[in-house]
């Protein structure tokens, strides 16, 4: 909108065509992260940090390898299959493929933050994103988009509001992990062995009251 607005309609068409391009290849990555929301909910009922900590790494790696793949590959033949897939005048500039690959790319890996933030009920971090760098990018992008041209506006737009997700999903992620109130503290050991019930004796076998004297041998 705000490119279609500053500058000609036809300076939209890349900008548009380009995002639903590579957009498709991310459909399937946010299906699987999202998938796990409902799995970290009964992690975090359970409180298991264990298991929520574990399986979020695994998605962050899975996410990286998957979307470092999508980007060299959309650098690499991206222009020109826009290009046959839609027509010349919907090819973007460099610059512009830059920076929605670059776009796309931060979302599939913030994706990951934020199952695990929905399934805490922890959207701060989501307002707080949209109010410190959403809407200071838009403005940017509005008030100096003749000097940035509509390459500029998409990144200033898109990337500024979307590092700062990031920065902020991974931070509150990292916070919650230490909520006692999310995540209780364990009473098993790391060992995992069980620790005495305070009424027992030292061998947890034995009733409530001091332990027992075993008899003397005749």
């Amino acid at each position: 909108f705000l490119i279609a607005n500053r500058f000609d309609v036809a300076d939209a068409t890349p900008y548009g065509t380009t995002h639903r391009f590579i957009a498709i290849s991310g459909l399937v990555l946010a299906t699987v992260t999202q998938a796990l929301w409902p799995a970290y909910t009964e992690a975090i009922a359970r409180g298991d940090a264990a298991w929520a900590k574990r399986t979020l790494i695994r998605t962050l790696k899975l996410s990286l390898v998957v979307q470092c793949s999508v980007f060299l590959v959309v650098m690499a033949v991206g222009k020109p299959v826009i290009r046959l897939w839609a027509t010349a005048d919907a090819e973007p500039t460099w610059a512009m493929l830059l920076a929605i690959n670059a776009f796309f790319f931060l979302a599939a890996v913030d994706a990951c933050f934020y199952a695990m933030l929905m399934a805490m009920s922890r959207f701060r971090s989501m307002i707080a994103a949209l109010v410190c760098f959403g809407a200071p990018a838009v403005g940017l992008a509005f008030a100096y988009a003749d000097q940035l041209g509509p390459a500029g506006v998409a990144a200033v737009v898109l990337l500024i509001p979307q590092a700062g997700r990031f920065l902020l999903a991974a931070i509150d992620t990292a916070l919650a992990f230490r909520d006692p109130a999310i995540f209780p503290a364990s009473p098993t050991p790391a060992d995992g062995s069980v620790y005495p019930r305070p009424d027992h004796g030292p061998d947890d076998r034995q009733g409530p009251g001091p332990p027992q004297t075993p008899a003397e041998p005749r």
